[in-house]
């Protein structure tokens, strides 16, 4: 089975970091729709920053805003770059 990436948002920057949350990565909700993440869709996140790349599930998050929230948080600072695909 191959797996295809339907859309991708780049350079947004960490806007908050939350480890005592029950996972996932919370994005710009107007963002999301725009490219056709729905909420709770699985999404793959590269912290160009770090490095740092992972599997998580995207929630709607406030205008301009990335959080990384869970197991997430050990990835990325305030401020990294990411991309989410």
């Amino acid at each position: 089975m191959k797996k295809y990436i339907s859309a991708k948002i780049h350079g947004l920057a960490v806007t908050r970091s939350a480890l005592e949350y029950h996972g996932s990565v919370g994005v710009d909700e107007e963002l999301l729709r725009s490219v056709g993440i729905e909420p709770y869709e699985a999404v793959l996140v590269v912290n160009l920053t770090n490095g740092a790349r992972w599997e998580t599930y995207a929630i709607p998050a406030g205008a301009g805003e990335l959080h990384l929230n869970g197991g997430s948080a050990r990835l990325g600072c305030v401020g990294d770059r990411c991309l989410i695909m």
